[in-house]
């Protein structure tokens, strides 16, 4: 039997050793999350500004002690508490942003609209909404403290009103009239105040439009969508929009479109994963939340990032200009584009 020499073996062991190293697969990318400031409360709203505030808001949307919780972060960095206004039987669950700051929107105690403002990072407050209205369904927001709101009525009707002064006076609401009845409005962006774009279920058909007001909402023009039984997360801008679509059958997907909301390309799921929230920053900067995770689109190509202490799944994202934010209820994570 023969034996090789020492410096043999010890090439054999090294060729072994970086075969080993090669074969073995890189690690996935991930992103850590931290606990929320005030763990007594849950988290289920976040915005982001132009300017890389990120504030997370929520209630415990039943009459306690504390009824609200609030924390805001820099740039992707530490979140520090900010004081909230109280709101028994409150909810909040959607929110827009300018340069300095955003409005978050709900449901009050009574049902009615709740709005809540909040610029600089000392307060929120609660402002004014739309008359009669029985809560907040989406709010789009696309100059400075000059925001679109989508509720219902009393009675379940789908409006849109409009404020110049972040929330401290509102113009009459506008109803939706364009779909076909019954409907619920899902989603809403708009690049000013004249020209928006809602995406809408028809009850009967389990199918989804989108209606483009040029008007400021005194008339309406209503588009196909495709065969998507809903669409939400609308984000446009210029001519372009993204958003999340629900298909007659299969997974939630990131749809484009480049003519504002008329015609979409073919639902994308990214890297084979269903999409439960997506919030962008241009079209090609994007974030969607996935049950694996987070996929953060750059360009044309996604990537995937895996989740460290984030107890729960992500309730609500939001994209500022060069970083993101979500929220589950215990935690919140940044996100850098």
């Amino acid at each position: 039997m023969h034996q090789l020499p020492r410096t043999a073996l010890a090439i054999v062991a090294g060729g072994l050793l970086l075969a080993a190293c090669g074969s073995t697969a890189p690690a996935p990318a991930t992103l850590d999350g931290v606990a929320s400031v005030s763990v007594s409360v849950p988290l289920s709203a976040v915005g982001c500004t132009t300017n890389d505030t990120c504030y997370a808001v929520g209630t415990t949307g039943v009459d306690t002690t504390v009824t609200t919780a609030a924390q805001y972060n820099v740039k992707g960095g530490a979140w520090h508490a900010l004081v909230a206004p109280s709101a028994p039987y409150g909810t909040l669950t959607t929110s827009s942003c300018w340069r300095d700051g955003c409005l978050f929107g709900g449901s009050g105690p009574t049902g009615g609209d709740l709005v809540w403002s909040v610029t600089g990072t000392s307060h929120l407050t609660t402002v004014s909404a739309p008359t009669n209205g029985a809560g907040v369904t989406d709010i789009s927001c696309y100059g400075e403290g000059t925001c679109a709101v989508l509720d219902v009525s009393g009675t379940g009707v789908a409006r849109l009103s409009t404020t110049a002064d972040a929330g401290a006076s509102w113009d009459a609401p506008r109803v939706l009239t364009a779909a076909s009845i019954p409907f619920t409005a899902t989603s809403l962006s708009c690049l000013s105040s004249l020209n928006c774009v809602v995406a809408v279920h028809l009850t009967s058909s389990n199918t989804s439009v989108v209606d483009i007001t040029e008007d400021g909402g005194g008339s309406w023009t209503q588009t196909s969508s495709g065969a998507w039984s809903n669409i939400d997360d609308l984000h446009c801008a210029q001519s372009w929009c993204v958003a999340r679509a629900t298909p007659t059958t299969g997974a939630d997907a990131v749809v484009t479109s480049n003519t504002d909301g008329t015609s979409w390309s073919s639902p994308v799921t990214p890297n084979g994963h269903a999409v439960t929230n997506i919030a962008c920053a241009a079209l090609h900067h994007c974030v969607a939340v996935q049950s694996t995770g987070v996929a953060v689109r750059s360009g044309s190509h996604w990537t995937s990032f895996q989740l460290h202490y984030v107890p729960g799944p992500l309730v609500s994202v939001s994209c500022g200009h060069r970083w993101c934010a979500a929220v589950s209820a215990q935690s919140a994570l940044s996100i850098p584009l």
